[in-house]
């Protein structure tokens, strides 16, 4: 077979009536654990990126209010809340 994966993927999406790419699949699926909170070494290992660096970059943006949660942890344990 000298079909790539992407391709075998979409042709077997398509007989199933799927209009999703591998990489859409991929893609969401990092996304879901990264809104889970799970561990991005971890994710970046089940991507296979080099490093935590590529994740971060990418998924970045699913985190908007990250500074300000991290701040109010902050605040909490300096108010010893926590």
């Amino acid at each position: 077979m000298n079909e790539s994966f992407g391709s075998y993927f979409k042709t077997i999406a398509k007989k199933a009536d799927l209009d999703i790419s591998f990489h859409t699949l991929r893609h969401s699926h990092a996304s879901f654990l990264v809104n889970m909170n799970e561990n991005l070494k971890t994710i970046s290992a089940r991507l296979g990126h080099s490093g935590i660096g590529i994740t971060a970059d990418i998924y970045a943006h699913l985190s908007p209010d990250a500074q300000k949660e991290a701040a109010g942890k902050i605040g909490e344990v300096l108010a010893g809340k926590l």
